[in-house]
């Protein structure tokens, strides 16, 4: 599909944006080299996580405006609380595909909903209720959006090696044995690929996503103990 892209902008002459790809599919695509010199991944912010390729002929300058994202923002009155869950959950009951969905950031009584220009006038129009609470939602352009300060919780842990089972294990506070079976079980990626591998080495900078605990930067390697352990700084998402 991404090689198409580039043939029909080649046979256009004009930019041409595939649908939000995700963390893991952005890998593969890096992975695959085909994000190249005239190619761009952009969800709304240089932080969102969900992006669409944006190829561009060689005459063009890569503009984010180009691309065919807008905001939908979508507020209520009432003191419940509405998830991230919530919001995406109803999207896909309208029978909308999660690709043509980017990332939703909620706030308290309102979301912003990064999505396909192409739906944003249908969701804004038919949007009403979120499960039993009734909504707003108005169509907005890109300018001016910032993203939201990044939360994370800092993780001060000691490792038996910078192996990635080792490292996971100081991570989640649990046994060794038991982050072992979780890389096994394919739940655990690195750098938004799958790895199998319990003793691939973890290197500052890499992120650990483990299925059922969430996110995870591993920011540094400290000293080393006494009984030569090392000592971790991990940043989890909130």
């Amino acid at each position: 599909m991404i090689e198409d892209l580039y043939s029909l902008c080649e046979r256009r002459s004009m930019p041409v944006f595939s649908s939000f790809l995700d963390l893991s599919e952005q890998a593969a695509l890096d992975d695959a080299g085909l994000i190249r010199v005239n190619s761009r991944l952009f969800g709304g912010h240089e932080q969102c996580e969900r992006k669409m390729l944006g190829v561009f002929p060689d005459w063009q300058e890569k503009d984010d405006s180009s691309y065919p994202i807008v905001i939908v923002t979508v507020s209520y009155n009432y003191k419940t609380s509405l998830s991230h869950r919530d919001y995406l959950g109803t999207l896909m009951g309208m029978g909308i595909d999660r690709s043509k969905i980017g990332d939703i950031l909620v706030y308290e009584r309102r979301a912003l909903m990064l999505v396909s220009d192409s739906l944003a006038d249908y969701i804004a129009s038919n949007l009403n209720k979120i499960g039993n609470v009734g909504v707003k939602a108005e169509v907005s352009a890109l300018s001016g959006f910032e993203f939201p300060e990044r939360k994370f919780k800092e993780i001060n842990a000691v490792a038996a090696s910078l192996r990635l089972d080792a490292v996971l294990a100081a991570a989640l506070n649990v046994s060794r044995k038991i982050s072992a079976e979780l890389i096994k079980k394919e739940k655990v990626s690195l750098n938004h690929r799958l790895c199998t591998d319990t003793s691939k080495k973890a290197a500052e900078g890499d992120i650990l996503s483990v299925r059922g605990y969430g996110r995870y930067i591993f920011s540094a390697a400290g000293d080393t103990t006494r009984s030569d352990r090392i000592h971790i700084t991990v940043k989890k998402y909130l």
